[in-house]
């Protein structure tokens, strides 16, 4: 909780425990001790209540193989329960022919029952027709997607300046509780891979939570 709304519940709180002391003046010690305790608590409770529902997500990434080579993944998402959404990080497909039988018949039981969100990957960028496709199923990147109390931004597999000042922009503005970065490309890779786009993204990172990758 941030420390102004703590401030606030705690304001309102004791403006509750005030009023009731007022109200209730002339009855017994213990009922005007209920009656503030009850004031008191009060907005923290409505604020227990009306708060952001957290989000619960199943990470998947690089499914570029056959709907069979998938098969046992997509059984083991199929027996999750509680999901809000499913985040991949990107390599879904190889080539155009195979986004019809490797992605959309191979997890149509997934993205029947949950709403997919990508980074894409060096697969799905590198020919003008497979980003194509990626982008018909996921949208343009960067993308930046909010589910309860988390907020995801969603990087492209070649990811430029541009892309890493609207990371910075967004995840310093966001008032989201956890802000998740999700990229294909791991930031700190083995043997220093990755360390040409973590100096683009170092910037933002101080407001990031998490970062998921490929």
């Amino acid at each position: 909780m941030r420390a102004g709304t703590a401030l606030l519940l705690t304001v309102l709180g004791a403006a509750g425990a005030a009023l009731s002391e007022i109200v209730l003046h002339q009855h017994r010690p213990m009922v005007r001790l209920l009656g503030a305790g009850a004031l008191f608590t009060l907005p923290w409770g409505l604020h227990a209540a009306l708060r952001t529902p957290v989000c619960s997500v199943l990470f998947i990434t690089d499914t570029h193989g056959s709907a069979e080579a998938n098969r046992s993944l997509v059984a083991a998402m199929l027996a999750e329960t509680g999901i809000s959404r499913v985040v991949h990080a990107g390599d879904v497909a190889d080539v155009p022919e195979v986004w019809g039988p490797w992605w959309d018949v191979g997890f149509r039981e997934v993205t029947d029952r949950w709403t997919v969100d990508a980074a894409s990957g060096n697969h799905d960028y590198e020919e003008d027709a497979n980003r194509a496709e990626f982008t018909r199923r996921f949208g343009l990147l960067p993308r930046a997607v909010t589910c309860g109390n988390a907020e995801f931004f969603f990087l492209p597999w070649y990811t430029d300046r541009a892309d890493a000042d609207w990371v910075y922009g967004r995840a310093r503005a966001s008032l989201a509780t956890w802000k998740v970065l999700v990229t294909h490309q791991p930031l700190w890779g083995i043997e220093g891979s990755g360390a040409a786009l973590r100096g683009k993204l170092l910037p933002a990172l101080g407001y990031i939570n998490l970062v998921l990758a490929g």
